[in-house]
């Protein structure tokens, strides 16, 4: 059966559910993925987004070599010219350009492919919690099949400037030895236009690298809510064949909490269904006593968290109001329930919350036990990028039956370091059940830490591309400025004989390299509006154009620009007016 076919009978199923069960049923469709496209969903817009940068690179690269191969192609203008001469066709002359441009652009693919396969490792450990899990990311022959084509491509369409430039050469000009070193306007118009065009890239790349670094810094500086420092966690999956019946899973979890709780260097210990900032959770319907829903469909909802007495104490929760669950809130005594403060907020505004009654279920059941809210704490957070749902915690021995607890997260406050009671965890667990499993021993702050490990890995992987990008440009600025010094060597002579200081000399070649990377960087920066759009939705709590980011990647394009100018131009000053005079 193809996506679509099942897509087609899901949604038919709907339908006739929905016109068999109207009163419940209504406005309820399938949603209908493959198991590719539910994997990728949550990483596949980053990857783009870092396929796209990548492209920019690969841009600016290829950019800078078609620069430095017309500078070379000047260098042999009277060589280009011999062979012409001699009766060398233009498309002798066009495909000898073309296959040194294309083996140069395959030893530099050759080299990436060593580079690659060197930085790949470092980059899936980075990534690790980010990509899917079974992504298979590495070194296959259809990655080298896509770099050589690429490369051949590349090397073909960035030498064809150089190429069209040698075979169109004046015989007479470039054979003339006095005249063999001049580079007509439109070569530098030329060389002008790529070096703009390799710093708007750069531009480009480092507004977006810098939105996203502004945008983690604040996403990392988010309070969770609660003290993650010094809490060990650890998850405990329950099996149901084992502890089949509630009461004795409820007596089973009690005694590990105990028992763990009573560990040298442990001050306290708790459990629950779902950690906190860990993007999992479960969401239930729930009434309000004397509030009945008109109808089925006007049910409301809040995350639901099932927790052991101390938890909550445990992490440190703030109690805002109220008391929290005592070792005698049992299942044969009055069901109590603690929420949260936007829970207070959104469903008993203007009111206190406190010894009111919810009923978990879209309506009202007689079967169903009435809770009543005993306590206010506050907000937590289950995604630092998000603000804090509304919850309700559940005492441990008074969940239903009917939503069985098969598995808990244990988590313990320690007076030390977290990570050297490890061992000491998973033996009282075996000291009760040898055969008991614990997984993903780890610190509150490492899982915290896993939270955004999504964000960080793309602003790390566009500030690594950022970065080269940059490098590339300077590289490219400092070759189109050495060569037009060593071009305009005579004219440089001239003036200096005419009086022209050192000084003067070196703020003219700067200047001439300032006015193409200031040109560079306006043309990026209006670029960088749209990148910035496109990055909306991995931004948090920063603007699309922020005023401080654009500043500070202009300032350091533009200092980078004036380094890469600078040798050039003290070169310039160096000129000795009687040897340039004498020039050829």
């Amino acid at each position: 059966v193809t996506l679509e076919q099942a897509r087609s009978e899901m949604t038919t199923i709907a339908k006739r559910l929905e016109m068999q069960y109207p009163e419940f049923d209504t406005g309820t469709t399938a949603l209908v993925n493959s198991m590719q496209a539910q994997l990728v969903q949550n990483i596949r817009p980053a990857l783009l987004m870092i396929l796209g940068a990548v492209g920019f690179v690969l841009l600016i690269a290829c950019t800078n070599v078609a620069n430095l191969l017309l500078a070379r192609a000047t260098a042999r203008k009277r060589e280009i010219a011999v062979r012409t001469a001699i009766g060398a066709s233009r498309w002798r002359v066009v495909r000898l350009v073309l296959t040194e441009s294309v083996v140069l652009s395959i030893i530099g693919a050759a080299l990436g492919l060593l580079l690659a396969r060197a930085a790949v490792p470092p980059l899936l450990l980075l990534g690790a919690t980010s990509l899917p899990a079974n992504a298979g990311v590495g070194m296959d022959s259809t990655v080298l099949l896509f770099t050589t084509v690429l490369a051949v491509l590349c090397g073909m369409l960035f030498g064809l400037a150089p190429a069209l430039h040698m075979a169109g050469l004046d015989l007479r000009s470039a054979l003339n030895e006095t005249d063999r070193g001049a580079v007509g306007s439109g070569v530098l118009k030329l060389r002008g236009v790529l070096v703009v065009s390799e710093v708007a890239l750069a531009m480009l790349l480092l507004v977006g690298a810098g939105l996203l670094i502004r945008s983690f810094d604040r996403l990392s500086r988010v309070e969770a809510g609660f003290s993650v420092d010094h809490i060990l966690i650890a998850d405990l999956p329950v099996s149901p064949a084992a502890h089949p019946n509630k009461e004795e899973r409820d007596n089973y979890f009690d005694r590990i909490i105990e028992r763990i709780a009573a560990l040298p260097g442990v001050r306290s210990a708790g459990a629950a269904t779902f950690l906190p900032v860990s993007g999992a959770g479960s969401i239930i319907h729930f009434n309000i006593q004397d509030r009945p829903p008109k109808s089925p469909h006007e049910y409301v909802m809040a995350n639901y968290r099932v927790v052991s007495r101390d938890y909550l104490k445990t992490l440190g929760i703030p109690l805002v109001n109220g008391r929290l669950m005592a070792d005698a809130d049992r299942e044969n005594t009055p069901a109590v329930v603690v929420i949260n403060a936007t829970m207070a907020k959104t469903f008993f505004p203007n009111e206190s919350p406190l010894g009111k009654h919810i009923q978990l279920g879209a309506t009202p059941d007689k079967d169903t036990p009435w809770m009543e809210i005993i306590g206010v704490v506050g907000d937590v957070k289950q995604s630092l990028a998000s603000e804090a749902p509304t919850e309700m915690y559940v005492p441990l021995r008074q969940s239903l039956k009917d939503l069985p607890v098969f598995g808990v997260s244990l988590v313990l406050r320690t007076s030390g370091d977290p990570r050297t009671l490890s061992n000491s965890l998973t033996g009282a667990v075996h000291e009760i059940d040898r055969n008991q499993p614990l997984v993903r021993l780890r610190t509150m702050e490492e899982n915290v830490s896993s939270s955004v490990s999504q964000p960080r890995f793309r602003t790390v992987l566009l500030a690594i591309l950022a970065g080269i990008a940059l490098l590339i440009a300077a590289v490219g600025i400092y070759g189109v400025m050495a060569f037009s010094v060593g071009q305009r060597t005579r004219e440089i002579g001239t003036r200096m004989a005419l009086g022209s200081t050192p000084g003067q000399i070196f703020k003219l070649v700067i200047g001439n390299g300032l006015r193409l990377t200031l040109l560079g960087v306006l043309i990026g920066l209006a670029a960088g509006i749209g990148f910035a759009k496109l990055l909306s939705s991995f931004l948090f709590q920063v603007g699309l154009m922020e005023p401080l980011t654009i500043i500070a990647v202009s300032t350091l394009l533009i200092g980078v620009a004036l380094i890469a100018c600078y040798i050039p131009a003290w070169r310039a000053t160096r000129v000795d007016p009687t040897v340039a005079l004498r020039y050829e």
